[in-house]
């Protein structure tokens, strides 16, 4: 990993490969450095070690910081407390985060760093975008109303079930919200973020400002694959390696 102020990290869990590999591709493309990705597939998370890009065994991390005594076995009750000890692993090291989940892509510019300094945790937590600055507030809020709250409430099988119907960003956003003195600002700053339906096109992208696009994890992948296909969102060939020349120009 590079010596930049911000990490992007990426969870990839439960992505299928070839969408997985397209998101590489947007960021490869948008020129984006210093991400990590989250990968609970060990096949995967070894191919991607071997192009050299940085990744997390969620798997392994799982079992390193004993998750077995946490109600639930669910994907997302998984992915929100391994993401969370990530956070917080990087916040401790001064970085500020980007957090993104897999079913989305970056399009064109780098991610636009809201400039509002009173806030430290700006979301936009339906999409499972969120944005964290690194502070000695942001590092004790974390500990304070994630960590502590994670632990408390992993041996409930109330938190589990509550998660199911949520992103992890969203899960975390409510656990900030329900914490005095936390404020959270909207990621809407040079940003506009876009979902992926049946009138989406090409014209629904503004030009001069980042853009994320995202679908719902219940949208057929054929579908999803289909609609990037007609707007030229697919950079990705049939044996899924990135068709973008600066993405060749990588992997040499």
């Amino acid at each position: 990993m590079q010596l930049k102020s911000t990490v992007v990290l990426v969870s990839l869990y439960s992505i299928e490969q070839r969408f997985a590999r397209n998101l590489i591709c947007h960021l490869d493309k948008a020129g984006m450095q210093n991400y990590i990705f989250l990968v609970d597939n060990s096949e995967f998370l070894h191919d991607l070690a071997h192009r050299g890009y940085p990744v997390i065994d969620a798997i392994e991390f799982s079992q390193s910081i004993k998750l077995n005594s946490f109600v639930g076995s669910d994907d997302i009750v998984k992915e929100t407390l391994v993401t969370s000890y990530v956070i917080k692993s990087c916040l401790d090291l001064g970085y500020n985060l980007w957090v993104l989940n897999g079913n989305m892509i970056s399009l064109g510019q780098k991610l636009i760093e809201p400039s509002d300094q009173s806030f430290d945790f700006f979301t936009a937590e339906y999409v499972g975008l969120m944005f964290i600055r690194s502070s000695l507030n942001s590092k004790n809020a974390w500990n304070e109303l994630i960590m502590l709250r994670l632990k408390a409430l992993g041996t409930s099988g109330d938190f589990s079930a509550s998660l199911k119907q949520k992103n992890f960003v969203r899960g975390l956003t409510e656990l900030l919200e329900n914490g005095a003195g936390v404020r959270l600002g909207k990621l809407n700053e040079g940003m506009e973020v876009i979902e992926l339906g049946p009138d989406t096109s090409n014209r629904s992208i503004s030009e001069g400002q980042s853009n994320v696009l995202f679908w719902s994890h219940s949208t057929g992948s054929v579908s999803v694959q289909r609609q990037l296909e007609n707007m030229d969102l697919w950079l990705i060939d049939s044996d899924s390696s990135c068709n973008a020349v600066i993405c060749h120009q990588k992997q040499k």
